[in-house]
């Protein structure tokens, strides 16, 4: 799915350890609850968007959140949190109206 006017779908994967040679990243056995947010600014002082999403064993604990209410041709930052870990902060943008 492209980016849309008015939303974009950000998608991680959990992997405790990426390079298990299991090949599924240390397959975890059971699900885990993934908060995401979606901010102006890359120190997320202007919080747009949040929510949570529950990563799958049965999906390779993969994650998507659609979010939508955004504003065309804008720059967003994003990150998920999970426990104690958060993850680097992403970039996506709008498409244009």
């Amino acid at each position: 799915m492209h980016p849309l006017p008015d939303g974009v779908v950000l998608w991680t994967r959990l992997a405790p350890d990426p390079t298990a040679g299991d090949g599924f990243g240390g397959r975890m056995d059971r699900s885990i609850r993934v908060e995401w947010e979606m901010a102006e600014d890359e120190k997320f002082n202007k919080v747009v968007r949040h929510g949570t999403e529950v990563a799958m064993s049965e999906l390779a604990h993969s994650v998507h959140a659609e979010v939508y209410d955004l504003k065309p041709g804008r720059e967003y930052y994003y990150r998920f949190k999970t426990g104690n870990e958060i993850s680097p902060v992403g970039r996506t943008k709008t498409a244009h109206a």
